[in-house]
């Protein structure tokens, strides 16, 4: 995952995405020119990965940032475009 400073630009190799911590007063939208709602998370848990060659077991942690966002935006088509997209 990639987390902008302020002074973030988009990143192309998110498909031009701003990309901001999940925290108070940051800006949880990844689209620019929105208008609608966003729900944001940060997950953490554990788990366990199993290669599956040899049966050896191993506990991970996992760290997931998700948001969803519902609204209309402006694309970089010019036109404007209504939806429901989701972040993980």
């Amino acid at each position: 995952m990639v987390v902008c400073s302020d002074e973030a630009t988009s990143d192309p190799d998110l498909f031009g995405l701003r990309i901001y911590e999940v925290a108070v007063g940051s800006e949880p939208s990844a689209i620019t020119d929105f208008n609608g709602t966003v729900g944001a998370a940060l997950v953490s848990g554990p788990g366990v990965g199993t290669n599956t060659a040899t049966g050896a077991t191993e506990s991970l942690t996992a760290d997931v940032d998700l948001r969803f966002m519902q609204g209309v935006f402006r694309g970089t088509d010019g036109r404007v475009h209504n939806g429901t997209y989701a972040l993980v």
